[in-house]
This record gives C-alpha cells, sequence and structure tokens, in this order.
C-alpha cells in the first residue's frame, strides 16, 4: 500500500516503513502473511522500470511489526526498522587497544607496522572475536562480508587507538575522522568504507515516463 525508505550514508543508518495488505484483501489471507513474519526478517527493496532491469537499493531488517485493523474485515500490516547494516554496526559493542611497534632504539615508532593502518584496525573490529566482550560472534559472523578492496581510507598508521566497550560504528567513524572516510554496509551486504571525494554512480534512472530510455535534456 505505502513504502518509505532512506538508504544508509556515511554513519547514518537508514529506516524503511512498509505497509502491505494481502492480494485477496481477508483476514484469513492476512492472516497466512503475519505467519510468515517475524521480528529480524530481511527485507530488500528494489527500483526499476522492468523486472529484469531492477536495482537493488536497500535492504532492511524487521524489527516493528504492526496490525492495524481498521474494521473487522480488514487488516493493514505495518513493517518498520533499520537498514540491516545499521542494525549490526549500531547494536555490537567492541573493545581492545593498537599501539605501534618502535624501532630497536625504542623511541622511533616503527611506519612499517601493518597491524595499526586504518584499514587493518577496521577489519580486526569487524572479524575477530578477540574484540567483543563475549568472544564469540562478530560482525562479519552475523553476516557482514569484509573485503580489502572494499576498505580503502587514506590509510595511515595511529601510534595508539582504542575502544572501550564502545559501539563498532562510533569507532568507525573516528576512523572516519582521520582516514577522511566515510562507511556504510550496502545492500548485497558489504561492509564499504572509502574515501568521502570518490563517488560510484548507481546507474540509476529515475524518469516520469516509462517510456523514456534516457533524461530529458
Amino acid at each position: 500500500r505505502s513504502l518509505q525508505f532512506e538508504p544508509p550514508y556515511d554513519s547514518v543508518g537508514g529506516k524503511f516503513d512498509l505497509r502491505i495488505v494481502s492480494d485477496a484483501v481477508t483476514n484469513a489471507a492476512t492472516n497466512t502473511l503475519i505467519n510468515n513474519i517475524s521480528g529480524g526478517n530481511e527485507v530488500t527493496i528494489w527500483v526499476g522500470k522492468t523486472d529484469a532491469t531492477k536495482t537493488k537499493l536497500f535492504l532492511g531488517m524487521v524489527e516493528v511489526v504492526e496490525m492495524l485493523e481498521p474494521n473487522k474485515d480488514f487488516i493493514d500490516l505495518r513493517l518498520s526498522g533499520p537498514d540491516w547494516g545499521s542494525a549490526i554496526l549500531k547494536n555490537r559493542i567492541v573493545f581492545g587497544e593498537w599501539r605501534q611497534k618502535f624501532q630497536a632504539d625504542g623511541v622511533t615508532l616503527d611506519s612499517t607496522d601493518t597491524a595499526v593502518l586504518i584499514s587493518q584496525i577496521v577489519t580486526d573490529l569487524l572479524t575477530k572475536t578477540a574484540y567483543y566482550p563475549a568472544a564469540d560472534i562478530t560482525a562479519e559472523n552475523q553476516g557482514v562480508i569484509v573485503t580489502a578492496a572494499n576498505i580503502t581510507p587514506i590509510n595511515i598508521a595511529l601510534a595508539q587507538f582504542t575502544a572501550n566497550f564502545e559501539k563498532l560504528d562510533d569507532k568507525i567513524a573516528d576512523l572516519d575522522k582521520v582516514g577522511l572516510s566515510i562507511h556504510h554496509v550496502n545492500p548485497e551486504k558489504n561492509f564499504i568504507m572509502k574515501q568521502a571525494n570518490i563517488t560510484n554512480p548507481t546507474g540509476i534512472l529515475l524518469v516520469d515516463d516509462t517510456t523514456d530510455s534516457i533524461a530529458v535534456g
């Protein structure tokens, strides 16, 4: 019946609000829908002129399920929640400390120490159980796909970086400030961290005439 959504950008989470009815518009058919929907379910939103040319724009996680019944013969089902990536990054706690090694003189920092590069610290936070209080499930274990090619901040070494039982998303945002980067999780569940001045066009064309193939000048 209606759909509103905002994809995530930088460290700002996205959200969606979806209202649906059954195809038969009966309580019995709506109950079938309700029996197949639970909190934590994924919601995928595509946009396109045809099914063959659609583009995936958003991946959400159901957080709230509401059943609105304006009369006894009609149930309006409302689903809402955050984008899938933010639901994970903004709700995990991490802790740990990274210190750059010294050279043999014990005074000069070792510029070859790759363990304290921004990209490595981010990868550690997303993939290593040692940085989670329960030492069990990481963001990667929850489904976030971590690939080195998608983590491209201005990659400098940090002499010291700490996380003191803080939100995972907040600590990555701290690293963004140093690496002049932005981050989010895309609809394919890939973690993206890139320099803020680098854009990748989506290739999506929005038009008011479904027969148009190009935008009007």
